[in-house]
């Protein structure tokens, strides 16, 4: 099954390029030490009684936490908005990393150099910027889509007393929902491959050509897309019943939560370049495409 194979050659690839994979692990830790640093220090100055921190270690403690609110609502605020200006930065620094990534893809045979990676990065960032903002206007329909189809569940839900059914009803229109926000990124996804490969200016195109692939290979597409999704749903699960079990306030707790946290950052890492490596390798074995020198186009751009 090519599927199958091309999750397989994905996986070879991403492992090739497992540099790059730490370089991104490192990005990330830095976006969360950023973050971690002020939030850590107006925590620790506000427990500085052992007890209530142990107790909020051991269970949620909405007193506890009103408290702390109450006392450092400034403090708090300007950490809030601090992550919200940090999600944004990351939001837009994934989108300038994605060519940079997809082109590592387009030909594995060749060595990772990160000024080339960076070029690369540079020269298609506006690009995908756009196809971001596609996105997102997709997510917002999408969104409106779904307050109509919830709406619709509360009529049918209303002339049903079984609370069971009721129940499924919701869980469809919810998984529905879900559905289609994966199937558009999965779309999304070759359009950034075709942008890459082809060197693709116009991306209303690459997204109205990423659409006739998906549909010319609708049942290979949606195999891997979903295939690597359902690797990334178990592996949230496997984390949030380990971290579940990892209750306490002492040493030995805390270090084994840092480092769930930190295995679980470099799989979920490791499968977003799964997706791009893997959905690569479709897209060429199905076009046709052999390989060719990245650094060639950027030069005659």
């Amino acid at each position: 099954m090519i599927a199958f194979k091309a999750f397989v050659a994905g996986s070879l690839m991403v492992w090739q390029r497992r540099k790059l994979w730490l370089g991104l692990y490192v990005c990330n830790l830095i976006f969360a030490l950023v973050l971690i640093i002020p939030a850590r220090s107006l925590l620790a100055r506000f427990f500085a009684d052992r007890l209530a921190g142990g107790t909020l270690a051991e269970q949620f403690d909405f007193a506890i936490w009103a408290v702390f609110l109450k006392q450092n609502f400034p403090s708090v605020s300007l950490l809030f908005n601090l992550m919200f200006v940090l999600g944004i930065i990351y939001w837009l620094f994934n989108a300038f990393l994605n060519g940079g990534i997809l082109m590592q893809f387009v030909n594995p045979e060749q060595k990772f150099n990160l000024g080339s990676f960076l070029t690369t990065c540079c020269y298609f960032f506006v690009r995908f910027f756009r196809l971001l903002l596609i996105g997102l206007g997709v997510i917002v329909l999408v969104f409106l889509l779904s307050s109509v189809i919830f709406a619709l569940v509360g009529l049918l839900a209303g002339n049903i007393e079984n609370e069971i059914v009721k129940s499924i009803l919701r869980l469809l229109a919810a998984g529905s929902v879900l559905l289609i926000l994966l199937f558009f990124n999965m779309i999304l996804d070759y359009a950034k491959i075709i942008t890459v490969v082809w060197d693709e200016l116009k991306v209303l195109k690459a997204v109205r050509l990423a659409m006739g692939f998906v549909r010319s290979n609708f049942g290979k597409t949606l195999i891997l897309y979903f295939g690597i999704s359902f690797l990334a749903l178990i592996l949230l699960v496997l984390y949030f019943s380990i971290h579940g079990w990892l209750k306490g306030a002492s040493a030995m707790v805390i270090l084994a939560t840092f480092l769930l946290q930190q295995i679980y950052i470099i799989s979920k890492l490791g499968i977003r370049l799964d997706f791009f490596a893997s959905q690569m390798y479709l897209y060429r074995q199905t076009s046709g495409i052999v390989t060719f020198e990245p650094i060639e186009i950027i030069n005659e751009a």
